[in-house]
């Protein structure tokens, strides 16, 4: 009789917004018979305690779905979060995670690069954004172009006849060095994100650097630099293809099992009202999209509300992200 190991999944939407309704969650190893997590009482959470293995996912709330993807189940069992979807939507991995959004196809997000004001957008950028019908899009009646002054990513509504991956290429070449051109996967206000050509790749250790690399050609994208912290990865730029299709090439490589990691270089937008109320004098801040991620933004918040004191931390109680 094999040991058992707890599996704990905790089901949100792709906002991660708990999932309390009914549903089903199952794991599924080859052609053995599924195994059905129970739903805890009052709350997102499943749990089963299954045999140590690889298990495909599927979990199903309303009309909702997790995109395709597997769990590793070892010696300390498991416990993650699982996004939900509608069935349609398109994903992007993070982490262990893959996140659904809804593929906003007739929405461009323009980013001005690191160090650069977005005043220096060019002057043929904006010609492009003229010349394919672009207009602002506001969010909630606040027009995403005009906060551009504050370096936010400008999103715009495409009423053109081209194509989803003509437009993204004409926008691409107009915008040179100056901005990330990409497709919007969170519009709320003061969450915006974006994903453009831009993809951290980690390949297995089997897979020779030079077949990394000649992949990496063949799928039409360059390397922009390697990442010294782990080996057989790079950070690369695809040349052309809308970010959907990007996105597949990427998904391919897990499908076909050559990947440890692949995912978007992804572009967030951070409020100064978001977290905390007083922005942090940290530099890097902006760049800290972990913080978002887990959250801790409304966890400060609520802090905060209840009493102030809280935020200020305990000398005896150390909170770390590990990676």
């Amino acid at each position: 009789m094999p040991k058992l190991r707890t599996v704990s999944l905790h089901l949100v939407d792709h906002d991660a917004l708990p999932l309390t309704g009914r549903g089903s969650v199952r794991l599924v190893k080859g052609r053995r018979k599924a195994l059905v997590l129970r739903h805890l009482p009052r709350g997102n959470t499943w749990r089963l305690s299954v045999p140590m293995g690889t298990y495909d996912l599927q979990a199903k709330v309303g009309k909702l779905v997790a995109p395709k993807q597997k769990i590793e189940v070892g010696e300390d069992g498991y416990e993650g979060t699982v996004y939900l979807g509608e069935a349609d939507w398109s994903f992007y991995r993070l982490g262990q995670h893959a996140v659904p959004f809804p593929p906003h196809r007739d929405i461009v997000a323009v980013m001005p690069r690191q160090g650069i004001k977005a005043k220096a957008i060019s002057t043929t950028l904006n010609k492009t954004i003229k010349q394919a019908q672009l207009k602002p899009f506001e969010i909630d009646g606040v027009d995403k172009d005009s906060r551009s002054e504050r370096g936010a990513i400008r999103l715009y509504k495409t009423e053109s006849s081209s194509t989803f991956q003509d437009l993204h290429n004409k926008l691409r070449k107009s915008a040179g060095s100056v901005a990330r051109v990409g497709l919007p996967v969170d519009v709320r206000p003061g969450h915006t994100k974006m994903i453009d050509a831009d993809f951290v790749v980690r390949f297995r250790e089997n897979i020779k650097p030079s077949e990394a690399k000649r992949r990496i050609r063949q799928a039409g994208a360059d390397i922009i630099r390697s990442l010294v912290q782990a080996p057989n990865t790079w950070l690369i730029r695809f040349r052309f293809g809308d970010p959907l299709a990007n996105l597949a090439t990427i998904e391919s490589w897990h499908e076909e099992g050559i990947l440890i990691f692949g995912e978007p270089d992804l572009v967030a937008e951070i409020s100064d009202d978001v977290f905390p109320y007083n922005p942090p004098d940290d530099p890097t801040y902006g760049s800290q999209l972990n913080l978002t991620l887990q959250r801790v933004d409304t966890a400060w918040r609520l802090l905060a509300d209840i009493d102030p004191k809280l935020t200020t931390g305990c000398p005896h109680v150390y909170v770390a992200t590990l990676d």
